[in-house]
């Protein structure tokens, strides 16, 4: 799907199924890598119709990031309290 056509599907989906409008906060919730390009254009649609947005991805590529190659206890911990909050 080229750019053009995600923009005008993340246009259709903001205005018309989930009808953002200025003010109104949002949250998108991707799951890897494949979801981050649709998500990033309904996240600039939203905005530019004055809505606030969070994005929270919550795939693999993500814990990868956050985690190095020998993560310690504490990094453990902490990832999964913040994900149980």
């Amino acid at each position: 799907m080229d750019v053009q056509d995600l923009e005008r599907l993340a246009k259709q989906f903001t205005e018309n199924a989930v009808k953002i409008q200025a003010g109104d906060n949002l949250l998108i919730h991707t799951r890897g890598p494949k979801t981050l390009p649709m998500a990033q254009a309904m996240k600039a649609h939203a905005e530019s119709l004055g809505a606030t947005v969070q994005m929270d991805d919550c795939g693999s590529d993500t814990i990868n990031r956050i985690f190095t190659d020998n993560p310690s206890q504490k990094d453990v911990d902490d990832f999964s309290k913040r994900e149980m909050d």
